[in-house]
């Protein structure tokens, strides 16, 4: 089978759209994490968020895609609705005590995972897990510390909305990167 390339800026440009959309259009938090112990009731509204994230962001990766002569975009978009949507309702349910960087290091393994199966196993299960776990990981520990860095303490609507578009933007750029050089590259040979 032929190698196909994806369209290196277009993929970025439509992978970060999606990220920083989806950090925007879906703040509205359901567990504040200013409890001691796990809320199943913020689970509930954070898989919501996270399904519309997923469909942010995956939709503009099946565009990329698409667009790229890949077939696989579909199944590639409902990995991502259920990545992000298990993402986020483990990080809104989780308590003061479960650091957000876990939450990122989950998020690495489910997403890259889903987004391996979704490409028909095509490369290396463990480089697919490795890199989307390390750069997940290393995303939410900078989008963390640059939120922290920038906005002021506290957790309103406006500053909510601010963090979410950081750790969008950041853990974006950083992912979309890593899955470019993971779909590209002679790692999943497609």
């Amino acid at each position: 089978m032929a190698k196909r390339k994806i369209n290196i800026y277009l993929w970025l440009l439509l992978s970060l759209a999606g990220y920083i959309a989806a950090g925007f259009l879906t703040h509205f938090p359901t567990g504040t994490n200013e409890v001691t112990e796990w809320m199943l009731e913020g689970a509930v509204g954070g898989a919501f968020q996270g399904a519309i994230g997923g469909i942010l962001i995956g939709g503009a990766q099946w565009t990329a895609l698409r667009l790229s002569g890949h077939r696989f975009g579909g199944r590639w978009m409902l990995a991502a609705v259920v990545g992000f949507a298990l993402t986020h309702a483990v990080g809104d349910a989780r308590p003061l005590s479960v650091h957000f960087v876990w939450v990122g290091l989950f998020c690495g393994v489910l997403v890259r995972f889903l987004f391996w199966l979704a490409q028909n196993k095509a490369g290396n299960v463990r480089v697919w897990l490795a890199t989307g776990t390390a750069v997940a990981w290393i995303g939410f520990a900078v989008g963390l510390y640059v939120a922290d860095a920038v906005l002021p303490p506290g957790w309103t609507p406006v500053t909510g909305q601010q963090r979410h578009m950081m750790y969008g933007l950041i853990i974006g750029v950083l992912q979309s990167g890593a899955t470019l050089f993971l779909l590209r590259g002679s790692v999943s040979g497609r």
